[in-house]
């Protein structure tokens, strides 16, 4: 199944022999990136990591880039990548003025018109182009392989050009930026190449794909040409045609090397008699390379040393295959003798059959990966595990295209959807591995149904790893996972993933992870996430997360986010946050939030805390004073969401508050309806304690001794419930004009000392009073 994907593949690099006569030296850097997350509502990409290491490998073992020279990014944030660059223009400000300096950079991921969408976030091109110009380089090449990315050619008022230049000396200055599609195309990546389209091809163009005058070193020139013909071909089968671009701003002459495969390497040698569509694969099954090959040219292919099977569909519709190992440093000729025939029968049960001759004179040939349709238009693979067990004939070929290619895999469980899209084949049943690599079975590039051991190491996992120390796999895993101090699993986990001290999951998960110190999750959650201080989320989570210390989610939140200290999600939640201190949404909430301190954008619920900001809520400082003979006057805080508010006062008789005989301080909660647009009802029902002194002051005692006497004996003897009805506007400003009901006890003094304040007190002490009031607030947030 082929994905969309955005990948925007920015690539600096200077000539390999750039002023050569000149003894000046030269050296090469590389920043590759690969970022799967394209935040909220994105399908999750499989390939984007692979293809920036994959490309970092080739460049560093081909294209001169030592590995200390190379950095490789995974699912950076924006900052992550201006700061690796602006290390390297640091880096460079360091060299000796005479060094010349290659930069290669280069992102796969999601994109669009204006940038890099990593996570929730977007780098725009902008900013990117200024850091790579400000380093100062040679020569900047930048090739970009994502959805729209044609839009950072165009972002710098790229135009089409000419081709580069072809002649054999190399004296070139400036840039040149390579795109994977247009400005408004989608770009894409396939789970039968195992990446994207584009730096696939671009890969096996550098590896010698590309090399079309078979002198061993791959140009721009040479490069671009191939992948933009190989692009357009593979994609005219999807519906999704890519049409890559270019804008180059180069002075001086000659073409740029890219790569040198006569430098000491692995290479396989497809002899001049050979012709037709090759496939190789390496030991795992996966496919490495694929290319045409015309009759009459040789051609030398760099590959790391290893085991490969070789296949060849020639126009005829014959197939030929022949396994191959390449040593280190090593060179193999692939001959016409070297390769057996594939045999070809009519289809009629899986694992009995491989090919058949259709009326469209299309031929369908069965492997362990499935079926491959080979026609006129192009060559496709059809998945069965994707269309179960049942037999296959040439007349359900175009029914099963069909439907291979509707079939939404989201919809699918995701162990199930692990299984259909995993790239390592081979499964062992039982492993017991020392450290990675070793032990009884190596299952570091297989699945494993069962593996236990001190370093726990595997390709993938179908059932249960168990390792004292640690378990590890490189892709997905089902079932159950534990380390003694981590347990790590570099794709989709569905199961339960337990560690004593450190858990992470770098794709979705959906069951539950244990960790004992910090559990970090990159894709989306459904289910649960457990530590003893920290979770780390950076996708969606629909299910609970509960640590000691605090929650954070990048993305949303549908269920409930426990921590002792602090929760905090950046999108929207749906559910509830309790914490010992304070909760955080960024965007809008449903549901409750508990802490002492509550934050959102806005909050369709019930917020229970000391303070509850609301960017579409209340948060409101003000004043207000009685109208009756005594005037008191009143400050107060308000916060909460757009109908339930907590209320902080503080007030007394005259300005200076805490020298007043009758200061008081309270709290209370209250409700707000909005009657008309700007026009609010507000009811609150609130408790205050306060001094009361109600005397004529004795002449031979000074008032201030009175009032020390009162301060210590009287304070909070006298409570009050005070029940506000207030009219107010819901403005920046917001003027209010109402009414208070005030019920009054006084424990030191009996009820005759109320007259003064309270018309009709009762015996024991309790009063009553209605009061008109009029305020004003200003809102804070």
């Amino acid at each position: 199944m082929n994905k969309k994907i955005s990948i925007v593949l920015i690539l600096s690099m200077a000539a390999a022999m750039l002023f050569a006569n000149d003894g000046a030296e030269t050296q090469r850097w590389g920043l590759f990136i690969g970022a799967n997350n394209g935040g909220r509502g994105v399908q999750r990409l499989r390939y984007a990591d692979d293809d920036a290491q994959s490309l970092a490998t080739t460049l560093t073992e081909l294209g001169g880039i030592p590995a200390s020279h190379s950095e490789i990014l995974i699912d950076p944030n924006p900052q992550d990548v201006l700061d690796s660059l602006d290390q390297m223009a640091m880096d460079f400000a360091a060299l000796d003025p005479s060094v010349k300096k290659e930069v290669i950079f280069y992102y796969s991921g999601h994109s669009d018109e204006e940038g890099m969408i990593l996570g929730n976030e977007k780098l725009p091109y902008i900013e990117v182009k200024k850091r790579l110009e400000a380093l100062n380089s040679e020569v900047t090449v930048a090739v970009l392989d994502s959805c729209s990315s044609g839009a950072f050619t165009r972002a710098k008022g790229g135009v089409h050009r000419a081709p580069f230049m072809l002649d054999d000396s190399v004296n070139t200055q400036g840039h040149a930026y390579l795109t994977s599609s247009s400005a408004s195309e989608i770009s894409q990546e396939s789970d039968l190449i195992g990446g994207s389209f584009f730096t696939y091809f671009l890969i096996a163009g550098l590896r010698g794909a590309a090399d079309n005058n078979s002198d061993g070193r791959i140009t721009l020139n040479e490069l671009y040409q191939h992948s933009y013909s190989e692009t357009i071909n593979r994609t005219l089968e999807t519906g999704g045609v890519q049409h890559p671009t270019y804008e180059i701003n180069l002075t001086g002459s000659g073409d740029l090397v890219m790569t040198d495969i006569n430098e000491p390497s692995s290479v396989l040698i497809l002899d001049r008699l050979l012709e037709g569509q090759f496939f190789i694969k390496n030991g795992q099954g996966a496919l490495v390379l694929e290319m045409d090959k015309p009759l009459g040219q040789a051609f030398p292919l760099a590959l790391p040393a290893g085991e490969y099977t070789v296949q060849v569909v020639q126009s005829t519709g014959v197939s030929r295959s022949a396994p191959v190992a390449l040593a280190e440093n090593s060179s193999f000729t692939l001959g016409p003798m070297d390769m057996a025939p594939v045999g070809l029968e009519e289809t009629r049960s899986r694992g009995e059959t491989a090919v058949d001759m259709t009326d469209d004179d299309s031929i369908t040939i069965e492997t362990s990966d499935g079926v491959i349709v080979i026609s006129r238009e192009g060559i496709q693979l059809i998945r069965d595990d994707l269309l179960g067990n049942s037999s296959i004939t040439s007349n359900d070929i175009s029914t099963m295209e069909e439907e291979t290619e509707s079939r939404d895999l989201s919809e699918l469980p995701l162990n199930e959807r692990n299984r259909i899209q995993r790239r390592y084949k081979d499964e062992v049943p039982f492993a017991l591995t020392f450290v990675p690599g070793v032990g009884t079975y190596n299952v570091s590039n297989k699945v494993v149904n069962t593996e236990l051991g001190f370093m726990a190491y595997a390709g993938a996992l179908e059932g249960m790893q168990l390792g004292y120390l640690g378990a590890y796999t490189k892709d997905h895993s089902n079932g159950l996972q534990v380390g003694g101090i981590y347990s790590i699993t570099r794709g989709s986990f569905s199961g339960l993933q337990a560690s004593g001290t450190y858990g992470h999951i770098q794709g979705e998960l959906e069951g539950a992870q244990l960790s004992g110190v910090v559990g970090i999750t990159t894709g989306a959650i459904n289910g649960a996430q457990f530590s003893g201080v920290l979770n780390l989320s950076r996708d969606n989570i629909d299910g609970i997360q509960v640590s000691g210390f605090g929650n954070f989610t990048r993305g949303s939140l549908e269920g409930a986010q426990i921590g002792g200290f602090i929760n905090y999600v950046k999108e929207d939640l749906d559910g509830a946050q309790i914490a010992g201190f304070i909760n955080i949404v960024e965007g809008d909430a449903t549901g409750t939030q508990i802490g002492i301190i509550n934050i959102g954008n806005s909050l369709d619920g019930m917020p229970i805390g000391l303070l509850n900001i609301y960017k579409e809520g209340i948060t409101t400082l003000g004043a207000w004073t009685g109208m009756d003979d005594r005037a008191e006057t009143y400050y107060s805080l308000m916060t909460g969401n757009d109908w339930f508010y907590n209320h902080f006062f503080m007030g007394g008789e005259g300005p200076e508050i805490w020298t007043d005989p009758n200061a008081c301080v309270g709290f209370g909660i209250g409700l707000r309806e909005e009657l008309f647009k700007g026009i609010a009802l507000d009811v609150d029902v609130n408790f205050k304690t306060q001094m009361y002194q109600d005397y004529e002051i004795d002449e031979n005692n000074p008032a201030e001794q009175q009032w020390e006497n009162y301060w210590t004996d009287s304070w909070g003897n006298q409570n009050t419930l005070l029940g506000r009805v207030v009219l107010t506007t819901t403005w920046g400003i917001q003027p209010y004009w109402g009414y208070t009901a005030e019920i009054q006890k006084s424990d030191l003094l009996d009820g005759e000392d109320l007259v003064y304040q309270f018309e009709e007190p009762d015996l024991e002490g309790y009063g009553i009073k209605f009061n008109m009031i009029m305020g004003i607030r200003v809102d804070l947030y």
